[in-house]
């Protein structure tokens, strides 16, 4: 992937962070197979 700015490269990984983290905490829930199952579902 290709940047324009070190800052829109910044927010972007900030945001894959964010994602990463609210995966992890899903998955400590247990509701993991519901987070994908919803996420399918918007994708298809």
């Amino acid at each position: 992937m290709l940047f324009k700015t070190k800052e829109m490269k910044n927010m972007v990984l900030k945001n894959i962070e964010k994602i990463e983290i609210s995966v992890l905490c899903l998955q400590n829930k247990g509701v993991r197979n519901k987070y994908y199952n919803w996420k399918f579902y918007f994708n298809e």
